[in-house]
């Protein structure tokens, strides 16, 4: 579970008279727990990718979805025509279709642009005319631009979902919203609380939580995570099935 509030001084009303200051709240809302929801997806798709130098199935997932690109030299070193298929081929192998979305950061976009490999998706008016939409697509991908990705020197680490890659769930709240009125301060604040289920495909929490729910940090370390498995150790574990896992990684210097 989580809670933030938002407040709003009575200066803001008398300032601008008429103003609807409970939209913009409410606009606020909205922006604030999205910018959560993305930081906390990044956080665990981070984590689940730290595994890269063991040598646990863990790894071994985290070795064969990822595409290193950023130790080669020159135009190697950037993404190209065939980086995303090869990719999600070596990934997932006959299972790569599953894969539908790409975030990359603005200057990996911004070469893709400049090689002509962007396209944008169709969309058909009311008229009956087929209009490209402002929707940027890679290779029948979405592609999501995002400067929150990790970059690391001219390394910048491009991430590839497929459906299903988290599930997600919204579970109920007993006071969701609750405003409250500070009378010193002049001030309104919303206290907003929400619950929810980020779960990735084919691996486990296996954290000790030190409250109700797993904290940010929490979810981004990897030691929290693992491969949903068996239940057994050594060579009688056996590990979700990783070509299954439509989740896949690119470095690249660009």
């Amino acid at each position: 579970g989580r809670q933030f509030a938002l407040a709003e001084k009575d200066f803001s009303y008398d300032l601008i008279p008429g103003a609807d200051f409970g939209a913009v709240l409410r606009q606020h809302i909205g922006i604030n727990r999205d910018n959560k929801f993305e930081k906390r997806l990044l956080d665990i798709t981070n984590a689940l990718f730290s595994f890269a130098d063991d040598s646990s199935a863990e790894g071994n997932f985290a070795k064969t979805h990822t595409t290193d690109l950023s130790a080669l030299e020159g135009e190697a070193a950037v993404i190209g025509d065939t980086t995303l298929n090869d990719t999600i081929q070596k990934a997932s192998r006959e299972f790569k279709s599953d894969y539908t979305a790409i975030a990359v950061h603005s200057q990996v976009a911004t070469n893709l642009e400049n090689k002509k490999l962007v396209q944008y998706a169709k969309g058909v008016d009311a008229n009956g005319v087929i209009k490209d939409l402002s929707i940027p697509m890679w290779n029948g991908k979405m592609l999501i631009i995002d400067d929150s990705l990790p970059v690391s020197g001219d390394k910048y680490t491009s991430y590839i979902f497929g459906m299903g890659a988290f599930s997600y769930a919204e579970l109920p709240v007993t006071t969701p919203y609750e405003p409250v009125r500070d009378p010193d301060l002049a001030i309104d604040k919303m206290y907003v609380r929400y619950r929810e289920v980020l779960a990735p495909k084919g691996f486990s929490f296996e954290g000790t939580p030190t409250s109700l729910s797993p904290t940010d940090a929490e979810l981004a370390n990897k030691d929290n995570w693992k491969l949903a498995d068996n239940g057994k150790s050594s060579g009688d574990r056996k590990t979700y099935p990783i070509e299954r896992i439509p989740l896949a990684r690119i470095i690249s210097k660009g």
